[in-house]
């Protein structure tokens, strides 16, 4: 996945003049800061915000974070599945046994059930 997503970053970048100076966030890294208190991850939410933000000008990083402060760990952390789901072991079990084993990876101890590409 990691080729994958390099090459498919890289292919916005070279359109980056069409649509840039936007950059790519994830909905994770954006919002990464609401489940935290941590200043690190939410510097990082501040930065990954202002890349994205940077396509309608430029945006001061002082007026991102007053309009972040707020919510800065105002979320808990999801459940892990197997605390909300009865048959967690076996969707898992069931993913892994099909005919996609040798592509995806399941993250244990996750919050949400993630598949990670390996191709």
């Amino acid at each position: 996945m990691e080729d994958e997503e390099r090459t498919h970053i890289k292919r916005i970048e070279e359109f980056s003049g069409v649509i840039a100076p936007s950059k790519v966030a994830a909905y994770e890294d954006l919002f990464a800061f609401e489940y935290t208190k941590s200043q690190r991850v939410f510097r990082k939410s501040v930065k990954h915000w202002r890349d994205m933000l940077r396509n309608f000008g430029e945006i001061r990083e002082e007026v991102v974070k007053e309009a972040l402060m707020p919510y800065r760990g105002s979320r808990k952390a999801e459940q892990p599945h197997s605390s909300v789901l009865h048959n967690a072991n076996e969707i898992k079990n069931a993913l892994q046994d099909s005919p996609f084993q040798h592509h995806y990876t399941i993250i244990e101890n996750s919050s949400i059930l993630v598949l990670k590409d390996t191709k």
